[in-house]
């Protein structure tokens, strides 16, 4: 079966998974929560998710700000109408 782009292998996600059992066990839980992933995550997998939130932080900002230079108008109309 070949591996398809921007999906994680079978094995990296067994291997992960089991890590992160390993360490909810260690931590006497079983709860896990999105925002305490980063303490059981690498150093590099923090660096590739501070660099992914980032990333698209600041392609939202620059596509809102060009929306807003390109069409002032129309986003003012809008505007207009969702405040009446």
């Amino acid at each position: 079966m070949s591996h398809v782009p921007g999906r994680a292998r079978p094995v990296t996600s067994g291997l992960w998974l089991s890590h992160l059992a390993q360490v909810l066990t260690r931590n006497h839980t079983r709860d896990l929560a999105w925002w305490t992933i980063a303490r059981y995550t690498t150093a590099p997998a923090r660096r590739r998710l501070l660099r992914a939130t980032v990333g698209i932080t600041v392609g939202l900002l620059v596509a809102l700000t060009r929306l807003a230079i390109t069409y002032p108008c129309q986003l003012q109309d809008l505007d207009d109408r969702v405040s009446s």
